[in-house]
Formats: structure tokens, C-alpha cells, sequence
């Protein structure tokens, strides 16, 4: 399992942990210190990129960042550098 921490400029923690085999994410888990609302959408988030790839995981930031979820503490950019960086092992 690989377990990415990074601490943004302005202190927000964001954590990501995931399987990554054959190019495939799976039991995916995102936290730290943000919020999104409505609650629970997170999770949402996490089982919806369980069984994608990376191009795949990029499309359900765009989708899930331009919804009707509010979230605050992280970006779009966030997520998908932090998880790049995590499977690319930097």
C-alpha cells in the first residue's frame, strides 16, 4: 500500500493511501485537514477511483471538483499532484 503525506504552504495536511497494481488504484483512502460538503462525499470519491487508472482518477477529480460539492482545504491540483507524485514514488 503506498501512503503519500504532504503538507501544502499554507499547513493543510493531505494524506492519500492506495493499492496501485497493474496501473489500477484500489482501496483507496484520502484524508487530512479539509472538508467536504455534503458529508460523505469523500468516501464517494474514494470508491469511485477503486478499479481506475490514473487517467481515469484525473477525469473523476475534474468531475467531483465541478460538482455540487464544496470543499475546503485542497484543490483539484492537490489531489491529482499528490497522487502522481505517490505512484511515481517521489
Amino acid at each position: 500500500m503506498a501512503i503519500f503525506e504532504h503538507k501544502r504552504i499554507d499547513g493543510k495536511l493531505i494524506i492519500v493511501s492506495f493499492d496501485y497494481e497493474d496501473g489500477i488504484f484500489s482501496n483507496v483512502v484520502i484524508s487530512g485537514d479539509f472538508f467536504a460538503f455534503p458529508e460523505g462525499e469523500i468516501d464517494n470519491l474514494e470508491k469511485s477511483i477503486n478499479g481506475k487508472n490514473f487517467l481515469e482518477l484525473e477525469n473523476m477529480l475534474d468531475n467531483f471538483f465541478s460538482s455540487n460539492v464544496r470543499v475546503l482545504g485542497i484543490t483539484k491540483e492537490d489531489l491529482t499532484e499528490i497522487f502522481k507524485r505517490a505512484i511515481d514514488g517521489n
